[in-house]
């Protein structure tokens, strides 16, 4: 089974990878922000940021302090996160 969402962790960076349009969907009303850094389900769980997304190679570029967060609600929404 396909995961809904492909996870790539760097010690600087993560890369977070819609591969489903639920996931795409998801990550177009729930997260607004540079670095994927305020997630409008729990808006202070991050820095407000009004710059547009990241991204790189089809996936969102996330800061990895912000990624348990980030998945955490995906995960919530039913979304498949895997580490690819």
């Amino acid at each position: 089974m396909a995961h809904d969402v492909s996870v790539f962790i760097d010690e600087s960076i993560a890369i977070v990878t819609p591969e489903s349009r639920s996931a795409r969907v998801w990550i177009d009303e729930h997260v607004v922000g540079d670095m994927g850094v305020l997630f409008l389900d729990n808006p202070s769980s991050a820095v407000a940021n009004e710059e547009p997304l990241q991204w790189f190679g089809g996936g969102l570029v996330v800061e990895p302090r912000y990624l348990d967060a980030l998945v955490a609600g995906m995960k919530a929404a039913g979304l498949d996160v895997g580490c690819g």
